[in-house]
């Protein structure tokens, strides 16, 4: 998302849906042992505002990174709002070669980020390389719809949750939505991609949204690097 628009819809997007997204994410967070103290990186940040409340709970430092300038825009205003400059660094960097050296952090976080991207290898192979020994990873990602019927179905989901935000720019939004479904891998690439990978270590489970029973819509990976 280059554009102004784009990025600014997105961000007030998600801070509406991050109300319902962090009761879901704290149960997963659990399973980490975040401690006080942790170096945690997060990938593809955007506006950061996951990066804010990793911070915000932990009390720990969290590199954000992103490799749109309007997305590290926002997320900049975002950082000094919450008033935790101290906590959160904010750096542009490309998560299929990362600037980090090998081995530099407690926990990596990489959300909604491989379905952008040509060759998700390299990023999952690049968040190993930069975790410690020891380090867990946590990968959340959508699954590609099975049909047209269930893609549609999708769409119009999504569609009704944007209008009910009242977010300026949603048609936008929407159409990338679609897109993004479209490019998400199906089942059976994510459990190869994982398996080709350079990660040993891992569980991976598929689920419909925020733990509804139907048709896995998402996939989280929580592994640790041996």
């Amino acid at each position: 998302m280059e554009s102004n628009q784009e990025a600014i819809s997105f961000d007030s997007y998600q801070k509406n849906t991050m109300k319902r997204w962090w009761p879901f994410l704290e149960k997963k967070l659990k399973k980490l042992r975040i401690l006080k103290g942790s170096k945690i990186l997060d990938v593809a940040a955007g506006p950061a505002n996951f990066s804010i409340r990793l911070a915000k709970k932990y009390k720990t430092r969290v590199w954000a990174t992103d490799l749109s300038n309007e997305m590290l825009k926002i997320a900049r205003y975002n950082i000094k709002k919450s008033k935790i400059n101290k906590y959160v660094s904010l750096l542009k960097d490309d998560a299929k070669k990362m600037r980090f050296r090998d081995n530099s952090f407690d926990f990596v976080f990489c959300r909604y980020t491989l379905h952008q991207i040509p060759h998700p290898e390299k990023v999952v192979n690049e968040i190993l390389r930069v975790a410690k020994k020891g380090g867990k990873i946590f990968i959340l990602d959508a699954v590609r719809p099975r049909s047209k019927k269930e893609l549609e179905k999708r769409v119009k989901s999504s569609e009704k949750g944007y209008k009910k935000s009242k977010i300026k720019g949603w048609e936008t939004l929407l159409k990338n939505s679609k897109e993004s479904a479209l490019s998400s891998l199906s089942k059976k690439e994510i459990e190869n991609l994982f398996r080709a990978s350079k990660i040993k270590k891992y569980k991976l489970k598929f689920q419909d949204f925020l733990n509804k029973k139907g048709r896995p819509r998402l996939f989280i990976l929580i592994g640790e690097k041996t």
